[in-house]
């Protein structure tokens, strides 16, 4: 079966307010963003700023779609300049990796963003809701299942109650719940 290459700008934005993935990633404040093109096989890629490992700073898109970090997922993060995946790439492959902040470590708000929370809840095919571990900052989350974006709303995919996630529909069985969003945080003193 052929894998189907396509640019976050083929993706629908999660919000009224972007025509595409692109445009919204790239109108994210306080970010740094980089694409690079996968050649046959690669493993490694080097960023070009910094950033804090382990901390949630990174987002990576793989041919348009979110992956996750962790060894048992799609990457690890290897330094403050690089990552890993854990498959080879192909040639072609798009990598676009936003890192929160300015690229050089620090954070310039006071939220988080938080980046690949599996919530809490049954994937058995019936179940509508799932829980996340922290309040959103309003409008500021992505859901994906399946690595699909879904869409905000009533008569669309799902709605946000405190820290509840409502689908309009049950979630298929095994099918894979990752949620993007921001989180108040407190200055430190």
């Amino acid at each position: 079966m052929a894998v189907q290459r396509i640019r976050s700008g083929q993706i629908r934005s999660q919000t009224i307010h972007y025509k595409d993935l692109d445009v919204q990633i790239n109108n994210m404040p306080n970010s740094y963003i980089q694409e690079i093109i996968a050649y046959q096989g690669q493993t490694e890629v080097s960023l070009n700023t910094n950033y804090r490992k382990g901390i949630n700073m990174l987002e990576v898109y793989l041919n348009g779609q979110t992956v996750a970090a962790g060894a048992n997922n799609e990457y690890i993060e290897l330094s403050p300049k690089s990552i890993k995946f854990n498959s080879p790439l192909t040639a072609g492959d798009i990598i676009k990796i936003r890192i929160e902040g300015s690229g050089d470590g620090t954070l310039k708000e006071l939220t988080q963003h938080i980046v690949n929370e599996i919530p809490l809840g049954e994937v058995d095919g019936s179940n509508r809701e799932f829980i996340i571990k922290h309040p959103i900052v309003k409008n500021t989350e992505e859901i994906f299942i399946n690595g699909v974006l879904m869409s905000k709303g009533e008569e669309e995919d799902y709605i946000v109650e405190n820290q509840n996630i409502i689908f309009t529909f049950p979630v298929p069985s095994e099918a894979k719940v990752k949620i993007k969003y921001r989180r108040n945080i407190l200055p430190y003193i």
